[in-house]
């Protein structure tokens, strides 16, 4: 009687208990891995935090997006290939680096002169131009959610340089593109491409007598150090482009997917900024240091630079695609910017 009454208790408590044991487990929120190469107090950094942040309160905990930052996972050229792939879900690579993979059309942003500041360029990346660019990318597999600055290219060397001419012979590091591989050897220099991690041993090994660079990454990757001599040419964009692997992103519940654009939308203005203040920053902070010397060129010298550079677009003109680059240069020219390069002219 003693064991049939313990057996009775026992399933007593177990039908108690069954309701909470019959309860469906919590869903397992989305993950999302966002690999890119830049350190997270970057701008770049930081506003993939700032999207993570707006992400994830948008869609209540349904989503879950991993940050692996500084190349912990793979290296500029090799993190699209882990995207196609599905190894991660977003990245967000340099304009460059989809132009070298293929789509063609995103050289255009490599161009000299072609955008005299980053007002311009937003003229473009957030008008009907940049959308149909991003329109040219599912067909090979990934989504273009957005576009975020760097910042404007300038030149630095081991040596002065205040003209074109001061570039014969250097070897200047530069993308992976197309077009710096043609400017570089029109203005009578020898391009040699790296990724960005390796550009500071590339310099300890003197690889390289100079780089073309943006001021925030100079500064951050502490490349400033190496090099005593910088021009302020800001002759050329560079910027990233927000990607997402088309079938994870095709896969996702409509709602969700809605959420994530309308966070990444939030996160435009958020990325701006950064990137602005972060160009700012890295400026001052390298001119109190007082490395490398900078040098302003003057209306002669920066004169010589875009007669200089009008020849990349007759270097260029068999390849590129030069309806694209006119309506760039007209669209542009309706700013009325008086800043704007006649490179076209």
């Amino acid at each position: 009687m003693r064991c049939i009454a313990t057996l009775a208790i026992i399933v007593s408590w177990l039908a108690a208990a069954s309701p909470v044991a019959a309860r469906p487990a919590p869903p397992q929120p989305i993950v999302i891995k966002f690999s890119h190469s830049a350190g997270a107090d970057t701008a770049k950094g930081k506003t993939i935090a700032h999207f993570k942040e707006v992400a994830e309160k948008r869609t209540g905990g349904a989503v879950r997006i991993e940050i692996f930052g500084n190349s912990q996972l793979y290296k500029d050229m090799e993190e699209y290939q882990a995207l196609l792939l599905g190894a991660v879900h977003m990245i967000a690579p340099t304009t460059s680096t989809v132009g070298q993979k293929g789509v063609r059309d995103f050289d255009v942003f490599d161009l000299p002169y072609l955008f005299p500041n980053l007002k311009a360029v937003h003229t473009i990346t957030q008008g009907p131009i940049g959308k149909s660019l991003l329109d040219k990318l599912p067909a090979r597999g990934v989504v273009g959610l957005a576009y975020w600055d760097n910042g404007m290219r300038i030149l630095t060397s081991n040596k002065p340089i205040a003209t074109p001419a001061d570039l014969q012979n250097k070897r200047m590091r530069g993308q992976y593109s197309k077009v710096f591989d043609t400017e570089m050897r029109v203005l009578g220099a020898k391009p040699l491409a790296a990724h960005f991690s390796d550009v500071k041993k590339g310099l300890d090994d003197d690889l390289f007598d100079g780089i073309e660079i943006t001021l925030p990454n100079l500064y951050n990757l502490k490349l400033y150090t190496k090099q005593d001599y910088a021009v302020l040419t800001y002759h050329g964009y560079q910027g990233y482009v927000v990607l997402a692997n088309k079938r994870f992103w095709e896969k996702l519940p409509p709602l969700i997917r809605k959420a994530l654009e309308s966070a990444m939308q939030e996160t435009q203005s958020y990325a701006d900024e950064m990137a602005r203040r972060d160009g700012e920053d890295s400026l001052a902070k390298m001119i109190a240091n007082g490395k490398p010397i900078f040098h302003t060129p003057t209306e002669s010298e920066q004169a010589t630079w875009h007669h200089a550079s009008k020849r990349v677009y007759v270097a260029i003109d068999n390849w590129m695609n030069n309806d694209l680059i006119q309506s760039i240069y007209d669209e542009i020219g309706k700013l009325g910017d008086t800043e704007q390069v006649k490179i076209l002219d």
